[in-house]
């Protein structure tokens, strides 16, 4: 009973605070451009096809 009542509370310990960070901050990528010029995008469909 003692070892359940630990396991559950390491449990909660680690969802609760394993994921400090936004998941907005998580999903942002320095490298992708925010923005893209429309011939870059239209040129890169035109090599595609």
């Amino acid at each position: 009973m003692n070892k359940l009542i630990i396991l559950i509370g390491a449990l909660f310990l680690v969802t609760t605070f394993g994921c400090e960070d936004n998941f907005e901050e998580l999903e942002k990528d320095p490298n992708r451009p925010v923005t893209a010029p429309a011939s870059l995008i239209l040129n890169n469909i035109e090599f595609q096809m």
